[in-house]
């Protein structure tokens, strides 16, 4: 006695007939951990933005201290996160996660850490403290870290981008 042949697709391990196209089961509906259609939520061991924002925020309230260190992040790339998270004025997350850090920008040409000639603070980077560095680092990869040292000048502290350099010439006879 033969079985009657179920219907297309419902039977897994037959293969689809021709011209069929093969369904796949998504449970998604029915859990909701996935986070797609809420930009507030972020995938496994991924913070929201929400919490990226206050993670941040509790470091970034800082005045320039001598012998400090502080990290370069180029200002097109914490605009996009700071939109992303909704950092400047704490509203709602809007925009998409950024890609890594991109310091490139902030370098001389052919170089890996001398900074180019007349950055702005504000125009072409901020400063972030070295616990910020490394949040943002371990949440979204790239760089380099650009390190600089807080100094003191006159009466006022501020970070040092070149450093001193000396060209040494020996005199022969």
């Amino acid at each position: 006695m033969a079985l009657p042949n179920p219907p297309d697709g419902d039977d897994p391990t037959l293969p689809p007939s021709p011209g069929k196209p093969m369904l796949q089961r998504n449970d998604s509906l029915e859990r909701d951990d996935d986070g797609a259609d809420d930009p507030g939520t972020a995938p496994e061991g991924q913070l929201t933005p929400e919490e990226e924002r206050e993670k941040i925020k509790a470091l970034h309230d800082f005045d320039i201290q001598a012998g400090a260190m502080y990290y370069l992040v180029d200002a097109a790339w914490w605009l996009m996160w700071s939109d992303y998270v909704g950092f400047e004025d704490g509203s709602e997350a809007r925009g998409s996660r950024p890609n890594e850090i991109d310091n490139s920008s902030l370098l001389a040409p052919g170089s890996t850490a001398k900074l180019r000639p007349y950055i702005n603070e504000g125009r072409d980077h901020v400063f972030v403290l070295h616990d910020e560095w490394e949040l943002l680092r371990s949440w979204y990869g790239g760089g380099p870290a650009l390190p600089r040292r807080g100094i003191t000048q006159g009466s006022t502290a501020v970070v040092e981008l070149y450093g001193l350099t000396l060209k040494v010439y020996r005199h022969t006879t």
